[in-house]
């Protein structure tokens, strides 16, 4: 699963400088902004893919609630707050957790595990297990199982399977996010890998049955990270 890209929207310094030492401390997050109103949370809602919302609950101009009643399309939201009253109307709004102040770094995790794992949920229902490609005129089906990796290769992408090899229109990133995150990892900005697939990692390669794929020094740290984890 790719890192969650967060937004902090709280006013108070000390009070962010907690989430951010907490946000560091795991690799599946990602702070993307801190703000202190909802002014400036919408126009990052705006502007950014966030995924998840660390909201402080009394802010100037707009308080937390009616900025959550505002938003038409909200992604996943943890409350942190020092007012307990406030709990019924933000899981009326279907908020993932409610933090109060001050609550600690494990209390904090609880609330973050609540969101991945409403994430992988969500993405083992939504995720096909085969994909379709148009090659040679023709859709032909794809099992995720089957596909080793995918490269870039100009405006085109070469899908190496088991059984086959392709030669398709499309752009790699298009490709990653059609790839469950569970199953496949980039190993360098031309590639993706099937986790399953790789057998041995180098300094500067990934390795395969079916041959060699290139790594990235910016992949590294993730790749093992990864295969550690399997």
């Amino acid at each position: 699963m790719n890192a969650l890209k967060c937004l902090i929207v709280e006013e108070q310094k000390p009070a962010q400088r907690v989430l951010q030492q907490y946000i560091a401390r795991l690799d599946h997050l990602n702070l993307l902004h801190v703000c202190t109103n909802a002014v400036e949370a919408t126009a990052h809602l705006h502007n950014d893919a966030i995924d998840l919302i660390f909201l402080d609950l009394h802010l100037p101009q707009m308080d937390g609630l009616a900025f959550l009643r505002s938003v038409s399309h909200c992604p996943s939201v943890i409350i942190t707050t020092a007012y307990s009253e406030h709990a019924v109307d933000a899981f009326d709004l279907n908020v993932a957790d409610y933090l109060l102040k001050p609550f600690s770094f494990e209390r904090f995790c609880r609330a973050v595990s609540r969101v991945s794992n409403a994430n992988r949920e969500m993405e083992t229902k939504t995720r096909p297990p085969c994909l379709f490609i148009k090659a040679d005129g023709d859709f032909i089906r794809l099992e995720l199982d089957d596909i080793v990796f995918v490269s870039s290769d100009g405006n085109f992408l070469n899908i190496i399977t088991t059984q086959a090899r392709y030669h398709i229109a499309g752009t790699l990133s298009d490709w990653e996010s059609r790839l469950p995150d569970r199953h496949f990892i980039r190993t360098h900005r031309s590639h993706i890998v099937n986790l399953n697939k790789i057998i041995r990692v180098g300094r500067q390669h990934v390795e395969t049955d079916y041959g060699r794929t290139p790594m990235g020094r910016t992949f590294c740290d993730s790749i093992i990270k990864r295969i550690s984890n399997l």
